[in-house]
């Protein structure tokens, strides 16, 4: 498939080719095998006998360089293929140039990175540098191919050489040209990054501020005391000598600096700066400066409250910002504080814009609340007038949005504010009663937000007595009665609902499901009729009502008509959708529902026929697959004559020579349920040999054999299990264990080492056996096997800790102390525990 790059390469203006060459670098990253390679080779060579342009032929030089320096890193003799990616390189670069097309090609031999092979590493420098001699000094050519140049040599470690190379070009650009443009500010910002990496700070500072004197433009000054304070930030964290101090001395007057840059009129400026404190703040935490949290206190709680008020532009992300900050500096309790103070003093017009405090950092606020246990302390007060002035507005208006802390449904509900969020929406409700619309909007906060479903259902009740509510809500209401067991008091109002409209099928079935809960058979039966006369006489007898009168008499456990409309809306079905409705789901979940109304008729023979279909033709989730099975076991497990179903399987079998081998399987599965184990094994061995791959079954049987302790047949299913699984630790583990309890110990060692024999370079295979060889008392063998855990999970101290502690359990003290000794060499991850601690701990159980 990759051969396909050789016929996208060409075709291409200069401009995009080099781009496009350059993307290829992620895709190549994927090759893994020589044929792949060689296949794209000849494909190039193919397509550049047929090309004639320069562009084309250079860009089929350059992927083929590309392609074989890949196959260099990856094949086990490079040799040629250096050689061929070298040719491939020099052919390239000695073809015809386009104007401009020398600095897209500096760009590509940039964009290589750091090459391992030393041929082609020097013709990469080699290029760079007669691609640089070839442009004329000053130029912008130039100064981008020195910054292509200058990465190279930094990435060979000529860091030196890099910076005076872009020093110079800088220069000598200056020189002719008068000032850089704002376009090239990435390459003056990494000569700066040069000179800091040198600790040349004040030489950096001198550069920034000779290009602040020279008045330039507004953004292009923005950006270079952008940059100022990101060289005294990397001076202040690394001990760094600027103008004005070193090391930590620089923090309180690079804050000054940038608070005066603050306090000019640039919305845009503003959040860019307060992104600059929020690495400040934190680089001055990992020096351990002494009052950094009193400085962000009253940056965050002064200063930025101050600048908010003109803040027209990035004002969330400003806030989000400082709250980020005080969260990881402080404490959750203070960006929490911090976020009531600025929805405190926000203006109006924020909500307008959709920029207020609790409609952008709702969830954030949530979080903090969630952080500090829901104990807001002496902020209880006022984070509590907020969120009852958000639940206000939005019964009010009947718009939600973000009820993080005042609806039940989410995990920041403020359980212990409960009666106020109910005392609020009583009172908008006592206030807008007459309107229909927020009475049932009120009523469903109560009823889902609160679960104040009594109280919801009263205020519903009111709007309905007085013919407020529309029908939708009156529907609501018939759901609420529903949800809340009173069925009888929701039968009026479907009824009233069905005669307004005869034709919603809905309120149809819930009012025959309220008959059923209420116990009046009579009229749950004439509803039926009625409602089975009347989608006929008004053409609706289709496939989605015919499935929703089914399923409503399923509901009621009218399961002779549920069959019956089962019966007849399956083949309709069928018929009229793609591939007869397999594996859509819904075909499934038919049989799924007649199968479970023949079972609770008696008929097991039908239930089961059902079932099976419901499996032939279940959907693609995995839920729905289960579901499937697991109905088929439940009817047999639940069938009142399963011996006579057995007796009609067996006949089935003996006549057509056919076996279902999933009935099969259920039979046993349910038999092994009741204990009668002789005859899961009969069932499952049938089972087994239709479906020999089947793991479930080969583990139900060992189960089996061992609830009847019959030892042989045991040994027998887990040998067979074990071909089957040929990796599974734990299957030769068993099978061991039992060859070992009835005394056949030369085949329980051999069950034990093939443990690391199918798992030769994985560290669970050698942790297993290292741990059955103590368990037996053989530590010295265990401890070739933590050694082999220790080369293959190198990164992980595990290997180590458990090879110490076998070898101090045998008193090899000098093994077992070089042991730990490479425990405390190593500074390992924190999920990993106090690692030093337990070397410690092993340490002391060595004697001197």
């Amino acid at each position: 498939m990759l051969a396909v790059l050789a016929d996208a390469v060409t075709g291409h203006t200069t401009g995009r080719v080099y781009p496009f060459l350059t993307s290829t670098n992620y895709v190549l990253s994927e090759v893994r095998n020589e044929a792949t390679a060689d296949s794209l080779v000849e494909r190039i060579r193919e397509r550049r006998e047929e090309s004639k342009s320069v562009v084309d032929l250079r860009a089929l030089d350059l992927l083929e360089m590309l392609v074989e320096r890949r196959s260099s890193e990856v094949q086990n003799q490079p040799g040629e293929h250096i050689q061929r990616a070298l040719t491939a390189m020099q052919r390239a670069f000695k073809r015809e140039w386009s104007a401009g097309e020398p600095r897209l090609m500096a760009q590509l031999l940039a964009s290589m990175g750091r090459i391992s092979q030393k041929q082609l590493a020097e013709e990469q420098m080699r290029e760079l540098n007669e691609l640089l001699k070839r442009e004329e000094l000053g130029t912008l050519d130039r100064l981008h191919i020195a910054y292509h140049l200058a990465q190279c040599e930094r990435n060979y470690g000529g860091l030196d050489d890099a910076t005076a190379l872009l020093k110079s070009e800088i220069v000598s650009y200056e020189e002719r040209n008068g000032r850089l443009p704002a376009h090239v500010n990435h390459i003056l910002s990494t000569y700066i990054s040069y000179l800091e990496a040198q600790r040349h700070y004040i030489e950096g500072e001198r550069e920034l501020q000779t290009r602040l004197d020279e008045k330039p433009t507004k953004q292009q000054r923005d950006w270079l005391m952008n940059r100022m304070f990101a060289l005294y930030e990397s001076a202040m964290g690394n001990n760094g000598q600027v103008s004005f101090g070193k090391g930590k001395s620089i923090f309180e007057p690079l804050l000054t600096r940038i608070y005066r840059e603050m306090d000019k009129p640039s919305s845009n400026q503003r959040y860019q700066l307060t992104n600059r404190l929020s690495t400040v703040f934190r680089r001055a935490k990992d020096i351990r400066v002494e009052n950094y949290k009193e400085k962000l206190q009253d940056f965050a709680f002064n200063r930025v409250q101050r600048l908010l008020q003109t803040q027209t532009n990035y004002y969330t992300s400003m806030v989000q910002v400082v709250a980020r900050m005080l969260q990881d500096l402080i404490s959750p309790h203070s960006a929490l504080e911090f976020y009531i103070v600025c929805i405190e003093k926000e203006t109006k017009w924020f909500r307008l814009k959709g920029q207020d405090g609790w409609g952008s950092h709702a969830w954030h606020i949530g979080q903090l609340f969630q952080r500090i246990g829901k104990k807001p302390g002496k902020l209880e007060d006022r984070l509590l007038a907020i969120a009852l002035k958000e639940l206000r507005n939005d019964l009010q208006s009947g718009r939600q949005r973000n009820r993080v802390m005042y609806h039940r449904h989410n995990s920041y509900f403020w359980d212990a504010k409960q009666k106020d969020f109910l005392r609020v929406a009583n009172e908008v409700w006592e206030q807008n009663k007459e309107s229909g619309h927020l009475t049932a909007y009120i009523a469903e906060y109560m009823f889902s937000g609160l679960y104040e479903r009594s109280r919801a259902i009263e205020i519903m009740y009111v709007g309905y007595n007085a013919g407020r509510l529309s029908e939708g809500a009156q529907s609501r209401l018939a759901h609420y009665l529903h949800e809340t067991s009173r069925h009888a008091e929701a039968i009026p109002i479907l009824v009233k609902l069905m005669k307004q409209r005869p034709s919603n099928l809905s309120y149809r079935t819930r009012l025959m499901h309220c008959y059923y809960r209420v116990g009046d058979q009579e009229k749950l039966m004439a509803l039926l009729e009625a409602t089975d006369k009347f989608l006929h006489e008004h053409h609706m007898w289709v496939e989605g009502t015919i499935a929703a009168l089914a399923y409503s008499c399923y509901e009621n456990k009218l399961w002779k008509e549920a069959a019956a409309y089962y019966e007849e809306v399956i083949p309709l079905h069928q018929r009229i959708h793609p591939n007869r409705g397999i594996g859509n789901g819904t075909l499934s979940s038919y049989y799924n529902y007649i199968a479970q109304c023949y079972a609770n008729l008696g008929d097991t023979i039908k239930a089961v026929d059902a079932a099976g279909g419901a499996i032939v033709s279940w959907g693609r989730s995995h839920n729905q697959r289960s579901n499937a099975l697991y109905t088929l076991r439940k009817i047999l497990s639940q069938s009142k004559d399963l011996e006579g179903y057995v007796e009609y399987l067996d006949k089935q079998a003996e006549e057509t020579g056919l076996h279902n081998a999933i009935v099969r399987k259920a039979l046993g599965q349910v038999y092994s349920e009741k204990r009668k184990n002789e005859q899961a094994v009969t069932h499952l061995k049938i089972a087994l040999e239709l479906q020999p791959n089947d793991t479930e079954t080969h583990q139900a049987l060992v189960a089996c054999y061992q609830s009847l302790d019959d030892q042989e047949a045991l040994i027998d299913q887990l040998f067979a299990s074990v071909q089957l699984s040929r990796r599974n630790i734990q299957l030769y583990k068993n099978l061991a264990q039992r060859l070992h309890s009835m005394k056949r110990k030369d085949e329980a060692e051999r069950a034990y080492t093939s443990i690391v024999e199918v798992l030769p370079a994985e560290s669970e295979s050698h942790t297993a056996l290292a741990e059955i060889r103590q368990t037996h008392g053989d530590w010295r063998s265990a401890i070739d096997h933590w050694k082999r855990v220790v080369e293959i999970r190198s990164l992980e101290p595990t290997g180590l800790l458990r090879l110490a502690t076998a070898q101090i359990q045998v008193k090899d003290w000098d093994e077992a102390n070089d042991t730990i000794d490479k425990l405390k060499s190593k500074t390992w991850p924190s999920r990993f525990g106090d690692i030093s601690q337990q070397a410690n701990q092993l340490q002391r159980q060595i004697k001197k």
